[in-house]
């Protein structure tokens, strides 16, 4: 893939892949499965950015005209007003409600966009966030999702990716009865 064309609801994900001693080499990963065919796309720009469409034609000079944008599809003010609320419950130092929020954040994020990173981003926030109140369990949990996505995203080399797996592993350690397998959700189930 040489290029990709934006879309709201993105199907791919762009990632470096590094090795040693050679360049960084621009990768696309499936964000969900794809029919044979299907449009591969992905977001320009911070799905939750206010007024998307306008930063979309001033900074790529076109109108976007999908599902999310015209109506009919989700809509991100949900998804706004969660990242707001996680972010400003951090900020008053309430981590019960900012582990709420993170976890509704990634809950509502993963309808809207199934396998995005961000979702990642926000389940490994869940995990620190449950460890700092003692909820190991749920922290485990969180991890565990956090991984397997950013591992598939950003790659296992990632600092997020290896963050991911260090809080895994500690928490495994800590907990030998635990079978990651269980807490992976299954699709449909």
């Amino acid at each position: 893939i040489t290029a990709a064309n934006h879309s709201c609801a993105p199907t791919i994900w762009p990632r470096f892949a590094r090795a040693p001693g050679a360049p960084p080499t621009l990768e696309y990963v499936a964000l969900r499965s794809l029919d044979a065919g299907a449009e591969l796309c992905h977001e320009y720009l911070d799905l939750a950015t206010p007024d998307r469409r306008a930063a979309l034609r001033r900074g790529y000079g076109f109108q976007c005209a999908c599902a999310v944008c015209v109506g009919g599809g989700p809509s991100l003010d949900g998804v706004r007003a969660r990242r707001g609320a996680m972010e400003a419950a951090i900020a008053a130092r309430d981590w019960p409600a900012a582990a709420r929020e993170a976890e509704a954040l990634a809950h509502l994020e993963d309808r809207f966009v199934a396998g995005h990173p961000y979702v990642a981003v926000h389940r490994l926030r869940c995990a620190k966030l449950r460890l700092a109140l003692g909820d190991d369990a749920a922290a485990q949990r969180h991890a565990v999702l956090a991984k397997i996505r950013l591992d598939t995203s950003h790659g296992r080399g990632s600092a997020l990716a290896r963050e991911a797996a260090g809080l895994v592993r500690d928490l495994d350690d800590d907990d030998a009865d635990f079978d990651w397998r269980a807490a992976v959700p299954r699709r449909g189930a």
